[in-house]
């Protein structure tokens, strides 16, 4: 199986759903934090300690040499919780994590959702390379959202879980655990919901310099790519000789000619210190045509992301 992506602490976009000020109307925790023990009471104390913080009712199973940490989903109110328990849910299944004798056998499906009156925001706590990692998404609340705290409604999802007796929801959740896991990494999900927004990172034209202008934009689990004619865009034969005799190198000399002659490029994701994440190939051919003709493309967002450049190869 593919190595999962490596996982910052990701905030929520500043330009989606804002969560309001004030605690949220209702929220539940649900999930699984399953993993090889050190042989002391931890794992009960953190329950113990996630419970005293008001965020409902998480219990422990232990099996021998491994412990489950299990949220249920029942319902708590956060405006009696205490102020900061997501920061306590967040420490509790840590010190877990760093206790454990082999911390790369710890998985988690914990997630926190928060219904406040116009927004929801779910956070999750996953685990990856024996590290957790906590991450944020706001989306608009929908009428079954806002139907969860109208005096009355229909229960919280999972609310009634707890009739199927602890063992048996166990069960069910570290086999959820499993899955979910294997369709979060191999499916993308987490890069979908929790990739940087474009307008947070550094746009590049690369060897290209000030013939070319890129815009982006983020769109669901993607970012949109446009190229533009640049100030420096050869528009005559002139133009174009003055490009190639002040381009210094071979690969400045193949930059020029790539614009001249609107041949192939390429689009990459790149990291803070420039390593390739992600890449994909587009013809500047479309820009020969006039100031007005713009080049088109999508690459699929990548946690860790924070630089989008062009480039002559696909980086590695």
């Amino acid at each position: 199986m593919t190595s999962p992506p490596d996982l910052p602490r990701t905030p929520s976009s500043g330009d989606g759903p804002q969560v309001e000020e004030g605690p949220a109307r209702v929220a539940w925790l649900d999930g699984v934090l399953t993993g090889v023990r050190d042989g002391s009471d931890l794992p009960r104390r953190s329950a113990e300690a996630m419970r005293a913080a008001g965020v409902g009712l998480p219990s422990v199973e232990i099996d021998g040499g491994r412990f489950s940490l299990l949220a249920d989903a029942t319902p708590f109110d956060p405006r009696r919780a205490a102020p900061a328990f997501l920061g306590e849910v967040e420490s509790a299944l840590r010190a877990l994590l760093v206790a454990s004798p082999n911390p790369t056998s710890v998985s988690s499906t914990v997630r926190c959702t928060e219904v406040f009156a116009e927004v929801v925001r779910e956070t999750a706590f996953l685990t990856q390379g024996g590290a957790l990692h906590r991450l944020e998404r706001v989306r608009p609340a929908n009428e079954d959202d806002r139907r969860r705290f109208v005096p009355g409604a229909e229960p919280l999802p999972f609310a009634a879980a707890a009739s199927l007796g602890r063992r048996r929801l166990l069960a069910i959740g570290v086999l959820a655990s499993a899955l979910f896991a294997f369709v979060v990494w191999q499916g993308g999900l987490v890069d979908r919901l929790f990739a940087p927004d474009v307008a947070a990172m550094t746009l590049d034209t690369g060897p290209f310099g000030a013939a070319v202008v890129v815009e982006a934009a983020s769109s669901f689990g993607e970012y949109q790519v446009k190229i533009r004619r640049g100030a420096a865009y050869p528009r005559t034969k002139a133009d174009a000789d003055a490009l190639a005799a002040a381009a210094e190198s071979p690969a400045a000399r193949a930059a020029a000619a790539t614009v001249v002659e609107g041949g192939a490029i390429f689009v990459r994701l790149e990291t803070a210190d420039k390593k390739t994440l992600r890449s994909t190939s587009v013809s500047l051919r479309a820009l020969l045509v006039g100031d007005d003709a713009v080049v088109e493309t999508k690459i699929p967002a990548r946690l860790g992301a924070e630089r989008l450049t062009l480039a002559m190869d696909a980086g590695r």
